[in-house]
């Protein structure tokens, strides 16, 4: 090749290397600048939106008002819980009343590394974030328990990035702001362990029925596996799942030297004792239905349900357990005489008892057993194939009905039965669900105090009070309001007044109206004693005439009777309807030295920082004079030595009451009271009909009435009524009321009030 040419050649090889070496040079500069645009504008997105986040996020200022929902407590006078309202059954507590346990078991199982890191898990996070990216989706959180803080208090539960990432600055703040030991606190205070329980104390009590402080190793360990899925791992839905989270938690506890082997071997080998959690009940459940109902009122829902209150009342839980106790003796009793039912197959029977079980629950001594031989003085029934006889009070019970034993049972039938407490006992005793319904009320004297609460045979099975709520005929019980009425105007224990028929025409109505006595006998003439004593009705109808009927209203009205009363003649037989809480109350008076005072539930309310908010005293006023009221207790008494209220003569130390039976027996009434205690019994069906023939109040609601007294009286020293000092105290015939001498008849002795003994003696023809 020519010189000429070979230039030509390498010129142009120059020219395009230097045109691609330029180009090269632009992309360069075209890739830089399009880079440094590309990061200076992800930079920015990624600040904008960081800082959108951060500005976005909840202020920490709610940890410092952080006021979590927690429970109202009512609690008995002796400081016994008997109740408890909340959304989220959680109780605060400090962090000294933490113990250290509970604080290892949680760390080691749910955070192991709470105490050094910043308030994220670096390495925890990485390792989620792999196995999040490989998803595609969130499948792992890596939290510690300062995040799990933020996402209850702070965040939505929703599984995002987004959420993830708002958590992490979150923790950061709160470690910077916040204590370990504080970040603990509240945590444990906060979590979610199932069945209903939000913090520790709460998850103890619900699990256990015990304080943390309370709480052995195994129990520990099994409360704090349960955060991480409080469903799955519930002791009450699967116990063994729960018991292989205990061990693993246990196992946690061991590798982090919290725990010795010998404790971790002992606790592995414990077993699992569970509070009744399902069957849980509310003591005297009608006593703090009617103090919600208070403070539903009187604070809000709000308040009641999520704020907290601290009720402490004024029932007594020994008096209330003899109080439900005595109302279920009695309607078993009321029903035995009634009758008894029995199914024809054991199918049908075992159907019966799985209905109770889930209505009333704690029927596992309760078991359907086969009628082997009836005679007409005793029930043979085979069970497990043994043979058992009825109790002794259970026959004697059936024996009160009209039929025979033999006509209320048929061989081959079954009836439910309640096992024996010992296994080689050879009796016993029948199971009834009693149809009628009780109320009982116990109320201290000079207090106004309500100690004991039953509005019915079960709450299970009747949310109805019928203790306040239920307005029923009061028969003879009124009788003490027209009595006392003449006793405060001139009338004396002595005054006669005649038993004899009697027709009396309303001037008004021009209808007649005419009383008979129980008995269908009359008496001629009888002392007012005898007449209040003996529940003589025409005495009664006659005394409510001369007073008037507006008059003995009155009086009633002043005894705290807010119920209708219709001035009628048939008044005096308690033809108007009155609750048993008014009545009783009402009653309250007579030993309390003619003090009326208003009823009362709650000594005290507080708020959660203990802070008072109310203290109950009770209104109170004069109805009658000491005297008067003291006259009309010795009338009473005379009621129990020689009346209708006979039953009560087995109690030891002083008593008085009065009976109450409507015409139609349909109530029974017993109301009387000792020197301590003032005590009301109803009994009859809610929808009105027979309790069956001779159930009188004396019958029907006697029994009740003194077992329970005879249990409250147990725990009082023998009293007697206090004698006011403007009373005459006289040793007086019983026919005549007049002064006794020897050559008389049966001699008592009669209290008046001064200026209306008498002062003439007895005479002996």
């Amino acid at each position: 090749m020519e010189p000429v040419q070979t230039q030509k050649v390498t010129a142009d090889l120059l020219k395009k290397i230097q045109q691609r070496f330029m180009k090269r040079r632009q992309m360069q500069k075209i890739l830089l600048w399009t880079g440094a645009i590309a990061f200076f504008v992800g930079s920015g997105l990624i600040s904008g939106v960081v800082a959108y986040l951060y500005y976005n996020l909840p202020s920490l200022t709610i940890l410092e008002n952080n006021r979590p929902s927690v429970i109202t407590t009512i609690q008995s006078e002796d400081g016994e819980v008997i109740g408890e309202f909340f959304v989220e059954r959680r109780i605060i507590l400090t962090q000294s009343q933490i113990p250290k346990i509970v604080k290892d078991a949680i760390i080691a199982t749910e955070d192991n590394i709470f105490y050094s890191h910043p308030g994220i898990d670096f390495s925890g996070i990485l390792r989620a974030f792999v196995k999040n990216i490989l998803a595609g989706r969130i499948v792992q959180g890596g939290s510690t328990i300062t995040q799990q803080l933020t996402k209850i208090l702070f965040l939505t539960p929703e599984q995002t990035f987004i959420r993830k990432f708002k958590e992490a600055i979150l923790a950061l703040q709160i470690e910077h702001h916040y204590t370990k030991d504080e970040i603990l606190t509240l945590y444990l205070n906060q979590i979610y362990f199932g069945e209903g329980a939000y913090g520790i104390e709460g998850a103890a009590l619900t699990y256990f029925d015990k304080s943390v402080a309370d709480l052995d190793l195994s129990e520990v360990a099994l409360l704090c596996g349960l955060p991480k899925a409080p469903s799955h791992y519930s002791p009450f839905r699967d116990l063994d799942k729960a018991i292989t989270r205990r061990n693993a938690v246990l196992k946690r506890l061991l590798d982090e030297e919290d725990i010795t082997v010998e404790e971790y071997e002992r606790a592995l080998k414990q077993p699992v004792a569970l509070a009744k959690t399902a069957r849980k009940q509310t003591r005297a459940p009608y006593f703090v239905e009617e103090i919600r109902k208070y403070l539903d009122q009187s604070y809000g829902s709000t308040v009641l349900y999520r704020e907290g209150l601290n009720v402490m009342s004024t029932l007594d839980v020994k008096l209330q357990e003899a109080a439900e106790a005595a109302v279920d003796r009695g309607l078993r009793q009321l029903t035995l005489r009634q009758g008894c039912r029995t199914w024809e197959t054991l199918e049908a029977c075992t159907l019966e008892l799985e209905r109770l079980q889930e209505l009333y629950g704690g029927l596992d001594q309760v078991q359907p057993a086969r009628i082997k031989e009836v005679t007409a003085a005793e029930l043979q029934v085979e069970l497990n194939n043994q043979a058992y006889f009825l109790e002794r009070e259970d026959l004697s019970q059936l024996k009160a009905h009209r039929s025979s034993i033999r006509s209320l049972f048929t061989r081959g039938h079954y009836v439910l039965v309640t096992l024996p407490a010992e296994e080689k006992r050879n009796r016993v005793s029948l199971y009834v669900e009693p149809e009628a319904e009780a109320g009982l009320l116990c109320i201290e004297v000079g207090t106004g105090k309500i100690k004991a609460m039953v509005g019915g045979y079960r709450y299970e099975r009747s949310k109805f009070n019928r203790t306040t709520q239920a307005l029923r005929q009061v028969g003879s019980a009124f009788k003490m309001f027209v009595f006392l009425t003449a006793i405060d105007n001139g009338y004396s224990p002595s005054t006669i007044m005649s038993d004899e028929p009697y027709t009396y025409r309303d001037p008004h109505t021009h209808k007649e109206y005419s009383p008979q006595n129980h008995s269908r006998t009359y008496r001629g003439p009888v002392t007012m004693t005898t007449a209040l004593a003996e529940s003589i009705n025409v005495v009664a109808v006659k005394l409510l005439e001369k007073l008037g009927p507006d008059t003995v209203i009155d009086y009633a009205r002043q005894m705290g009777v807010s119920s209708p009363l219709q001035p009628y003649l048939s008044l005096a037989l308690g033809s108007s309807e009155m609750s048993l809480a008014e009545l009783t109350n009402a009653y309250a008076v007579l030993p309390n030295a003619g003090l009326w005072r208003e009823m009362k539930m709650i000594n005290f309310i507080s708020d959660r920082e203990n802070r008072l908010l109310e203290q109950k005293v009770g209104a109170a006023r004069d109805v009658v004079s000491a005297d008067v009221a003291y006259v009309l207790t010795t009338m009473l008494e005379a009621s129990v030595q020689r009346g209708t209220c006979w039953r009560a003569r087995s109690l030891k130390g002083t008593v008085a009451a009065k009976t109450g039976t409507t015409d139609d027996y349909s109530d029974a009434w017993f109301i009387g009271y000792s020197p301590e205690y003032v005590t009301g019994v109803w009994v009859g069906f809610d929808k009105k009909k027979k309790l069956g023939t001779d159930e009188t109040g004396s019958r029907a609601a006697g029994p009740i009435w003194v077992e329970f007294m005879r249990a409250a009286l147990a725990q009082k020293a023998d009293s007697t009524f206090i004698v006011p000092d403007d009373v005459v105290l006289l040793d007086v015939e019983v026919d005549s009321g007049l002064l006794y001498r020897n050559e008389c008849g049966k001699r008592e002795v009669a209290v008046f009030v001064r200026g209306t003994e008498p002062t003439e003696y007895c005479s002996t023809w």
